[in-house]
């Protein structure tokens, strides 16, 4: 299957580091290879990737053979050191969960930050993975990009590897925190003229957050994993995307095109295309299709592989 077949571009994200180790050089000339050879047109580079002796490389490359790159950074200063004209850089995402303590946003801080990105000449945007800890701080942390001029806030996918222990699994949001999160924006909902734009990944809390800006979401065609999402994680693994622990295949052994035209990805796909038993019955199942497959396959099994932040199938709309 040639990639430039598929109805939508394939995005693919990076991690760079995991356990604490970066990736080794040559696995990360193999990667930049397969993505170039594939034609990939967009990639996300996260754990850290900043703090990689080959970043600029990386960069310089991808921007070369016409791959368009984001970087996420954690806002370290040993990240921070290495921004400015050395990086073929303009935007980049800054995810502020390093300032967010004890359920409280540390604004003059994380101020401080973006204020020293912008000093070497980039344009950050926010990037907050959504978890029990940090939903509610949602309203407040919208108020402080309208404050700072910031334009765009990601809220991803919460990745999962597979090794999610009791204590990390239970980080992830549900439909309490929907709901406590829905009684704030009573009180006080979101400015929509704020030209703040909320980039979200998972379908219930958009249905919650976009709907008050006067936004709507696009056609949406259910859970993008193994389709327009591809993941690779630190040891070269291609993944469906960052929340499906089931990788395809080891980019150092075959390319992206053969693991993306693989009978394994092709299984995934059906799997994703037939309705989880706990979604039967729900009206609004051709609005979401069961929302975030990857997550809800591993730890949702109770509840049928619902998507972790819905309640239960809803009534037929009339």
């Amino acid at each position: 299957m040639a990639l430039d077949q598929l109805d939508t571009p394939l995005r693919i994200s990076w991690d760079f580091h995991g356990n604490g180790e970066p990736m080794p050089v040559e696995l990360v000339d193999c990667v930049v290879e397969r993505l170039l050879e594939a034609g990939v047109f967009f990639v996300t580079l996260e754990r850290e990737p900043l703090r990689h002796s080959q970043i600029a490389k990386v960069l310089e490359r991808l921007l070369a053979g016409g791959c368009q790159s984001l970087v996420v950074c954690s806002g370290r200063s040993e990240e921070l050191a290495v921004l400015g004209s050395a990086l073929p850089l303009r935007r980049l995402f800054l995810d502020i969960s390093r300032w967010i303590e004890s359920g409280a946003l540390l604004r003059k801080p994380l101020a401080a930050v973006v204020e020293e990105v912008r000093s070497k000449g980039l344009e950050p945007d926010f990037y907050l993975v959504p978890n029990t800890g940090n939903i509610l701080l949602i309203p407040e942390l919208f108020a402080l990009c309208q404050a700072l001029g910031i334009g765009r806030i990601k809220l991803p996918n919460s990745p999962y590897d597979g090794s999610l222990a009791g204590t990390e699994a239970g980080l992830l949001p549900g439909p309490d925190d929907l709901d406590r999160l829905a009684d704030l924006l009573q009180q006080a909902p979101l400015n929509s003229s704020t030209g703040v734009t909320l980039d979200i990944h998972d379908l219930f809390l958009w249905e919650l957050l976009q709907p008050s800006l006067g936004g709507e979401r696009g056609e949406y065609g259910g859970c993008q994993a193994g389709n327009s999402l591809g993941h690779i994680d630190f040891r070269g693994q291609l993944h469906p995307c960052s929340s499906w622990p089931q990788p395809l295949g080891l980019l150092t052994q075959q390319s992206i095109e053969t693991l993306w035209d693989s009978a394994l990805r092709h299984q995934i796909r059906a799997e994703i295309a037939a309705s989880p038993k706990g979604c039967l019955g729900c009206g609004d199942y051709p609005i979401c299709f069961g929302g975030c497959r990857g997550l809800a396959r591993s730890l949702n099994k109770q509840a049928g592989e619902r998507d972790l932040l819905c309640r239960g199938p809803r009534p037929h709309r009339s």
